[in-house]
């Protein structure tokens, strides 16, 4: 058999997904992950450094703090992995859901991953993978709305983001100047919330290469309780479309 990485693949041909591993692969070639790629133009976190330094300001040991951090860390995800599960169920259960006052089927099992993205009937898509086989890239977002407005397929992408704070703006130091990403994203700054606006724009890549018109993309915070907000609701945030950093980051790993 001819190797994948010599030929061109059906754009409709859907990515193997190892659930356990976290891996998405077509005929035994590995592709990136959405947030792997964008882990890639990461500054990498000094956690000894930065445990180090809180430990002399704050008292306790380094080693305190990094098993703390770990604790919440951990809690967190846990925290982060049941309301996505409990949203899916929620989704499924109703059947029916609205976008932007329009009424829209949940489709769960009728629509298979083999049936091409751009034969899927409007709709409500969860979980559901995606992928460009051209740069060897694929993922899933939490929430997929396909709508056909004038006849023109649009494709909006929602995704829920469940950490403790967002960060709109990066570390600033002392100069004034802030963390900004590593090369070719020296122009973006390196916090969570432009490291979600790149995933999210991963994904509409990917819907965009599927035939589909981009449409919104809304980032669905749900804040931590506090004492001040107990039940706090959840909170969205439009997303900007970065296509040209999406082409920055898919070209420099395919080098």
């Amino acid at each position: 058999m001819e190797n994948v990485t010599n030929i061109i693949l059906n754009k409709d041909i859907p990515v193997a997904y190892d659930d356990a591993k976290h891996l998405y692969s077509v005929a035994g070639r590995r592709y990136v992950s959405a947030s792997q790629l964008v882990e890639k133009f990461v500054n990498p976190f000094d956690s000894p450094e930065v445990a180090k330094r809180y430990a002399e300001k704050h008292g306790m040991t380094a080693e305190y703090w990094l098993n703390q951090w770990a604790t919440k860390n951990e809690k967190s995800k846990i925290r982060g992995n049941h309301i996505h599960d409990t949203n899916e169920l929620i989704l499924q259960a109703k059947m029916i859901d609205k976008f932007n006052d329009h009424q829209l089927t949940v489709h769960a099992d009728a629509i298979t991953e083999e049936d091409p993205w751009i034969t899927r009937p409007d709709g409500i898509y969860t979980e559901r993978k995606l992928w460009h086989h051209g740069y060897k890239i694929a993922g899933r977002a939490d929430k997929v709305i396909l709508l056909t407005v004038d006849e023109i397929r649009y494709a909006h992408v929602e995704d829920y983001k469940t950490n403790e704070r967002l960060d709109f703006e990066s570390y600033q130091f002392r100069n004034g100047s802030r963390k900004m990403m590593k090369p070719p994203l020296g122009h973006i700054m390196d916090c969570n919330v432009w490291h979600y606006y790149l995933q999210l724009s991963t994904y509409m890549f990917m819907l965009e290469y599927q035939g589909f018109t981009p449409g919104t993309m809304t980032i669905i915070h749900y804040p931590h309780p506090s004492a001040e907000q107990p039940n706090p609701k959840p909170v969205k945030y439009p997303v900007p479309y970065l296509k040209k950093e999406v082409l920055m980051m898919v070209k420099f790993i395919n080098r």
